[in-house]
């Protein structure tokens, strides 16, 4: 039980320096900035450890493919291998400058083979941007249980 306290313990840490938080603070950094706050409080709900996101750009063909690539580790308070693998899981994108919503897609996921490992993808330029104006929106997601508990939703840093 004690190991159990301190790992939850160091997942609040982490997650306290990693994501976006519940304040209503509306800077526009990209990075994550100072808004941490991506742990479930409920004890119930699972909460995310880190997440980034990254723009790439395949020539492929022509034009190329540009690709908004999302990695997260999640942990569950019920066990990680109680992640819903598809369904509730949400990518939303806003406009920095004004922090309007502009696209909302549930297109991520959790490997049930790797245990708290979530990610996803979606093509840059079906959501309207691509990876030379990514930088005037930022990305948040949220994670959902088998039982239907949601992650807070939290803000992405951009992947160093």
């Amino acid at each position: 039980m004690r190991r159990l306290t301190l790992l939850l313990a160091s997942a609040a840490l982490i997650a306290t320096t990693a994501c976006k938080g519940g304040d209503t603070d509306t800077d526009t950094d990209t990075d994550g900035g100072d808004d941490a706050g991506c742990e479930s409080t409920d004890g119930v709900s699972p909460s995310i450890v880190s997440a980034t996101w990254e723009c790439t750009i395949e020539d492929v063909s022509d034009p190329p493919v540009e690709t908004i690539l999302i990695e997260a580790q999640v942990n569950d308070p019920q066990g990680d291998f109680t992640l819903a693998t598809f369904g509730d899981h949400k990518l939303r994108i806003y406009l920095a400058a004004n922090d309007s919503l502009t696209q909302e897609t549930d297109t991520l996921f959790c490997d049930a083979n790797n245990a708290g490992s979530c990610g996803g993808s979606v093509n840059a330029t079906q959501v309207g941007l691509s990876c030379s104006t990514a930088d005037n929106y930022y990305f948040t997601v949220q994670f959902a249980d088998d039982e239907g508990n949601l992650t807070p939703e939290c803000r992405l840093k951009e992947k160093d």
